[in-house]
């Protein structure tokens, strides 16, 4: 293939699409759940649109009760899948543009999903067409397999598998380049108490795989003022509003995905240390307990501090606080090491909360994944990837969780490359028009390589 030939013949169709199914705000809604739609209404609205698009390509589609679908090209016994997900985390503040704008501007398609996952999901989509175009022959079934809930537990790819083929291989285009052959284990849990005192509530945080932007708290009375005015005294990143009778108190962070919790701020555990300095009575002991718990990105809190050589340390990131006057809960997000026990890890974190009181629930468990580097599927697509990169770094491990792990035979390969700003659940999320042709070749070229042997 004349391969800068075919980004030019594709290239402003792909964007067009791009930019339309970013505008559906696709974020998970409980309220407008129903059959056929069991993550909301938008996202079910995505998954509509995105399969009649390829049906109008020529493709073979199929929507599995909402929960997910599938685009097919080829024949064969054996099926290669792709997986992507159309379902996205929250806005979240501060962008500089329309978040479900799609908009295009400095060379880059900026809106919430454009890099993880609509913008690889549309790169997977025209690839598929590009090689159906082409007429070369495959000797497999290449199936785009898109998801509905991946930043909320893969249920939808889970589902799709219990009712569908499991594929013989596959990638999922939703981490980064050169190739991830090592994710680690996937941990989430809650913990729960009941304390009454002069705390009217605490909240932040929207979902465990982020680190949260804004924390807020309310005090009864306003006798704590002048003690937070010296203890934040010169901390541009918290604010004490005195309102009527209470104290208002907001901490800012910075929005980062939960398994590069080095790479935000988070404004929870931000908050906590605050209020865990302050004498609240009953609700003192608490807050102290709290606070330490969030202390340390690689679980140091939590006695889980833990790594290995292949995928290195765990991290751990407060994602959720909720606490109305004497009952809350607060949820953690854990990426524990590959090689490690995921049972071992929660042992530890939960002997270390149920020593102060606090009782725990399992929100998520997800054991690591692991595909050896000399495996012929990581072979052939480092590959690809280096033919048009010239990069020879080898596969990586990460504590993102991808779909690759729920094949029996998979790995996440792209599209975040070498060098670049990690942009996904962070404000200005985008995809650099350069990077997208460059995706698709490699996606076009691998999908080919592995369709044919």
């Amino acid at each position: 293939m004349q391969w800068d030939t075919i980004t030019k013949k594709y290239e402003p169709d792909l964007l067009q699409d791009l930019q339309s199914v970013i505008k559906i705000a696709s974020v998970k809604d409980a309220s407008t759940a129903r059959p056929g739609a069991p993550f909301g209404s938008e996202i079910a609205r995505a998954l509509d649109w995105y399969l009649a698009r390829a049906e109008a390509m020529g493709f073979r589609v199929k929507n599995v009760a909402g929960y997910a679908g599938h685009v097919e090209y080829g024949q064969g016994e054996e099926i290669l899948a792709i997986l992507a997900h159309l379902d996205v985390v929250p806005a979240g503040q501060d962008w500089d543009v329309d978040p479900f704008g799609g908009v295009i501007k400095d060379g880059k398609v900026i809106g919430r999903g454009a890099m993880d996952n609509k913008g690889p999901a549309m790169i997977a989509l025209y690839a598929l067409k590009a090689i159906k175009d082409s007429g070369v022959a495959v000797n497999k079934r290449i199936r785009i397999i898109v998801g509905t809930d991946e930043e909320s537990g893969m249920g939808c790819v889970e589902y799709y598998l219990q009712h569908e083929e499991m594929p013989t291989l596959g990638f999922s285009p939703d981490a980064e380049f050169p190739l991830i052959h090592a994710e680690k284990g996937i941990l989430q849990f809650q913990a729960t108490w009941q304390c009454p005192g002069p705390l009217v509530y605490v909240s932040g945080g929207e979902r465990p795989n982020v680190v949260p932007q804004i924390a807020e708290a309310r005090l009864r009375g306003t006798d704590y003022a002048a003690e937070l005015r010296r203890l934040s005294e010169g901390d541009a990143d918290f604010k004490l509003e005195v309102e009527g009778e209470e104290l208002k108190l907001t901490a800012f962070g910075r929005l980062a995905h939960a398994s590069m919790p080095d790479r935000g701020k988070n404004a929870i555990t931000h908050l906590l240390r605050y209020l865990a300095q302050l004498d609240l009575g009953p609700q003192q002991k608490l807050l102290e307990v709290l606070a330490a718990a969030g202390t340390g990105i690689y679980g140091e809190g939590l006695n889980i501090a833990l790594a290995d050589e292949v995928s290195g340390k765990l991290t751990a990131n407060v994602g959720i606080i909720d606490f109305k006057e004497d009952t809350g809960y607060i949820v953690f997000d854990v990426r524990s090491p590959v090689t490690l026990p995921l049972q071992d890890t929660l042992n530890r974190a939960e002997q270390t909360l149920h020593q102060s009181g606090f009782k725990t629930q399992v929100l998520e468990f997800e054991p690591p994944h692991y595909v050896p580097k000399d495996s012929p599927l990581v072979q052939t697509l480092l590959r690809v990837y280096q033919e048009f990169t010239g990069d020879m770094s080898e596969a990586l491990a990460i504590g993102g969780g991808t779909y690759a792990k729920k094949l029996k035979g998979g790995v996440a390969f792209g599209p975040l490359l070498p060098g670049r700003e990690d942009v996904a659940h962070i404000s200005n999320e985008y995809m650099s028009i350069a990077d997208i042709n460059l995706s698709f070749k490699i996606y076009t070229k691998a999908i080919l390589e592995l369709a044919q042997t």
